[in-house]
């Protein structure tokens, strides 16, 4: 299956790790599905690892179907969690970005990473800086 979900209880974040051609379809099971996992709790941060993925297939237009499958589960995902995609190569990371921002709306924090240290760093740093 090219997207193996990781569901870690502490901290609490789901890893989804994305290889080869990627589809509309194994997107939305993905996120779909991840409700029945063993150890999910409502809320859990999210990190999309894209550095082995292959997205070339996809369109603007599921972009947005992306988009409204998180919209149809917010009650069993939650909100206010941050989400996270990783991607190293070029085609994907401007995807990302491009999804970023049709995606501003959604109740959640996304931010698109072409570092995976970085992306772990962000999605488990607590949401009030206490810097400022």
């Amino acid at each position: 299956m090219p997207i193996e979900t990781t569901v870690y209880k502490e901290p609490q974040v789901i890893i989804r790790t994305a290889t080869g051609q990627l589809t509309f379809e194994e997107v939305k099971s993905a996120i779909t599905g991840v409700a029945e996992m063993p150890g999910y709790a409502k809320g859990m941060s999210a990190i999309w690892d894209l550095r082995k993925a292959n997205i070339y297939k996809f369109t603007e237009d599921d972009l947005y179907r992306i988009v409204e499958v998180i919209k149809g589960g917010i009650e069993d995902r939650g909100t206010g969690f941050k989400l996270a995609l990783v991607a190293s190569e070029d085609f994907e990371f401007g995807m990302s970005r491009m999804w970023e921002a049709i995606a501003q709306d959604l109740p959640l924090e996304i931010k698109v990473f072409r570092d995976m240290d970085e992306a772990r760093t962000w999605v488990v740093e607590p949401e009030d800086d206490e810097d400022g």
